[in-house]
């Protein structure tokens, strides 16, 4: 019975195979689970759902926190964005070059929308209970 948990175990793993983080964790709390459990192996894995579901929970819990780390490295790319433009126009003088602002402006904007857009995805989430 053990080799059945060990299968479901990778299953649920390879589902979640775009975060290793997350499949790690995954991994870790499902062994833990069906180790305290004292039913048979074939009750616990009936009683827990089919590896899909498994990893949809686990996967629809972390998003909140994906999220927030994107928004975050977002925030600073976009700082990191404004800066570097700042810095060329001032060091090199091509301040005066419209293309050159038409080109920087519409990349900062791009990079705004995109943050505004993922936290607009962020706030429509259902909060964990």
């Amino acid at each position: 019975m053990a080799g059945l948990i060990d299968h479901y175990l990778l299953d649920v793993e390879r589902r979640l195979s775009f975060d290793p983080i997350l499949a790690r964790r995954a991994h870790d709390d499902l062994t833990e689970h069906f180790a305290d459990g004292d039913n048979g192996s074939s009750v616990a894995l009936a009683r827990f759902g089919t590896p899909d579901q498994i990893a949809a929970a686990y996967a629809h819990a972390a998003f909140p926190d994906r999220m927030r780390q994107m928004l975050t490295a977002l925030g600073w790319m976009t700082l990191a964005t404004f800066a570097f433009m700042r810095l060329r126009s001032l060091r090199l003088d091509l301040g005066g070059e419209p293309w050159l602002r038409l080109l920087d402006g519409a990349a900062l904007s791009l990079g705004l929308l995109a943050g505004i857009a993922a936290f607009v995805l962020l706030r429509r989430q259902p909060r964990p209970r």
